[in-house]
């Protein structure tokens, strides 16, 4: 009878030790990070529909000058952004990937996916991040899924 129980305690304590380990992996991968390429940074790498992406921009040379073109997930042009290294090195923006306001019925993958920063004009990477299928803010009631 005390071999049952010993198996059954020491059951229990890997089990709460593998549920442990299962969490903080889970919380690991939950975790977002800052995307940087040179003076360009965004706060996260993934946003929902209607978050803030905020672009901080940061001792720009005198000789960078480009633009950066925000580019949705279908591949178009959503904000084009203009720089100029000699003019101000630091500044920062913001864009809100968003639904048209006209739409009612609509699916979200017209903004979820993949969406870039193209850095145009200057050496360093292009950024990239993702947009989700949850809503942020003034967007929870905006529109109605139909697919």
């Amino acid at each position: 009878m005390q071999q049952f129980s010993k198996f059954g305690i020491i059951l229990g304590i890997i089990i709460a030790i593998l549920l442990v380990v299962v969490i903080n992996n889970n919380k690991t991968l939950e975790t977002d990070v800052s995307l940087v390429s040179g003076p360009f940074s965004i706060n996260n790498s993934k946003y929902n529909i209607g978050e803030n992406i905020f672009i901080v921009v940061k001792s720009l040379q005198p000789n960078e000058t480009g633009r950066m073109l925000i580019i949705s997930s279908n591949n178009e042009i959503y904000s084009n952004i203009e720089f100029n290294g000699s003019n101000k090195p630091g500044f920062n923006k913001y864009f809100r990937p968003t639904l048209p306001n006209n739409l009612v019925d609509v699916c979200s993958i017209d903004v979820v996916g993949k969406w870039k920063i193209m850095l145009q004009g200057v050496r360093y990477q292009n950024i990239y991040m993702k947009i989700i299928d949850n809503t942020s803010g003034s967007e929870i009631n905006k529109y109605k899924k139909i697919c």
